[in-house]
């Protein structure tokens, strides 16, 4: 008989706990009625005591929909300025130094990204817009994968 998956919400949690400090993999699992494998997979790369509560402010936020502000700084914002004005200095930048300018494009890009997950709507208009998108063949692999973590 397959395992059932653990959810999303227990991982975290389990994640959480582990960055503070508040057990090891074995009491984890007890706390969480799941196998000591299980838990040192959940938590692989990841450093015992490496909790930082500004991660969880900013995550709790994000997932009720709030806009993220520390101080007077709106993190969006702050975010969107930060890639218009690296993309804006790419152009006139020398070539040795638009590696560094990109990759630090890219981590604003990415954290932007986990501030403003996309919705159902942008999945749906990205999906739309391959060139390869056949709608039955979608319909029959998300029945097939919803089939799967259904069972």
């Amino acid at each position: 008989m397959p395992r059932k998956p653990i959810p999303e919400t227990t991982q975290q949690a389990i994640k959480r706990d582990y960055k503070k400090g508040l057990g090891t993999h074995a009491e984890l699992a007890r706390k969480y009625s799941i196998s000591v494998s299980s838990v040192e997979k959940i938590c692989k790369g990841i450093k015992k005591g490496s909790y930082q509560p500004a991660i969880d402010f900013v995550t709790d936020g994000v997932s009720r929909g709030q806009r993220v502000t520390v101080g007077d700084i709106d993190l969006t914002e702050y975010l969107e300025t930060g890639i218009k004005t690296l993309s804006d200095d790419i152009k006139t930048t020398e070539a040795k130094s638009k590696e560094g300018i990109a990759s630090a494009a890219l981590k604003y890009m990415q954290f932007y990204a986990e501030l403003n997950p996309p919705t159902l709507e942008d999945f749906v208009d990205q999906l739309l817009a391959r060139p390869d998108f056949d709608p039955e063949r979608f319909v029959a692999i998300l029945k097939e994968r919803y089939a799967a973590k259904a069972s």
